[in-house]
């Protein structure tokens, strides 16, 4: 069996930021005792800024997530560390050299915050980079260039992949929440998205309401005319609910030959028609097969997964008390 090792992505950002934390406090902590600076000032100032790092790293380890405002404050103030050693580092060589730690930021910055804010401070950290480069750098012209095009493509690259995986991650969260075979939702899917439904509902002053459908005698189906006949039965069937109903209703695989259809309606009434109009629908595109659907139906909401559940199996208790009055019918509560 595979293991999923893959991080959640406040995790995954949170790991970025505690390695930049820990570069920068290494760095600002053992500079100071290999080159030289303007000022005995600044040497305590990065102790100072080197201390900060620690203690992030501490809150980071001990809170495990860091949150999107705390993370560009983080970003800005190391953008600030960056400013100062590349302007106090002595020789200038050096501090031109430090400029380019401007494009590390810009990368961690485009991977871990919302792409606004990453995008505002990577053009920042290229005017301060550029700064630098001109101050410290006997040779301005070509440096900024070479640092101006690495940051440009580095960040664009990150940006676009970035783009692509998030798109990627939406098709996987959609494939997984919808029933292969039939294109309904499955579970996964209900959970999710009944109770956006039974939030719109309750705005409307409506109520939710939950129609449990089952396909009288569907194994003769498979028994007379193959399983994939009735394969093609089913996608039929979800495609004659979904020409009979609202598109922001939401339609569940519940099982083999079951589903179940999720609505907002005014009152019982309201539902028992929506029932019979779905109960129609099957029985006139599979009237060829002789094939119909126990429809039973239930009020109720969805503000939690356990409320899910109870006016799912409500459903399904009128459905089974439409089997027992003869099938082809609509109870509701």
């Amino acid at each position: 069996m595979l293991r999923r090792h893959s991080l959640p992505y406040d995790r995954f950002r949170t790991l970025i930021l505690v390695i930049v934390a820990a570069l920068t406090g290494v760095q600002t902590i053992l500079i100071p005792f290999f080159v030289s600076y303007d000022s005995v000032y600044t040497f305590w100032f990065l102790m100072s800024l080197g201390l900060f790092s620690v203690v992030f790293i501490i809150i980071a380890v001990v809170r495990q997530t860091v949150g999107q405002k705390f993370a560009l404050a983080f970003f800005w103030v190391v953008l600030g560390i960056s400013v100062v050693l590349g302007l106090t580092i002595l020789p200038p060589s050096l501090g031109q050299i430090s400029g380019f730690q401007f494009l590390t930021l810009a990368i961690a910055a485009t991977a871990t915050l919302r792409l606004s804010p990453a995008l505002f401070f990577s053009a920042s950290g290229l005017i301060l980079g550029t700064a630098v480069l001109e101050i410290r750098s006997g040779e301005s012209l070509p440096a900024i260039l070479v640092f101006a095009w690495v940051v440009a493509i580095s960040v664009f690259i990150v940006a676009r992949l970035r783009r692509y995986l998030d798109s990627e991650r939406d098709a996987a969260v959609i494939l997984s929440q919808v029933d292969e075979l039939t294109g309904a939702q499955n579970r996964r899917g209900m959970d999710v998205l009944v109770p956006i439904l039974d939030d719109l509902a309750e705005r409307a002053e409506r109520h939710l309401g939950c129609l449990a459908l089952d396909l009288d005698r569907f194994k003769s189906v498979n028994d007379s005319f193959g399983h994939r006949r009735g394969d093609t039965v089913l996608k039929e069937v979800v495609a004659a609910i979904r020409s009979t109903t609202r598109r922001s209703d939401v339609l569940v695989r519940t099982g083999g030959e079951e589903f179940a259809l999720f609505t907002i309606v005014s009152n019982p009434e309201q539902l028992h028609t929506v029932g019979e109009t779905v109960r129609k629908a099957v029985e006139e595109n599979c009237r060829a097969i002789g094939l119909t659907a126990s429809i039973g139906g239930s009020l109720g909401t969805a503000q939690s997964l356990p409320e899910l559940q109870t006016l799912l199996e409500a459903a399904d208790h009128r459905m089974y008390e439409a089997k027992d009055a003869g099938r082809n019918t609509v109870v509701v509560a």
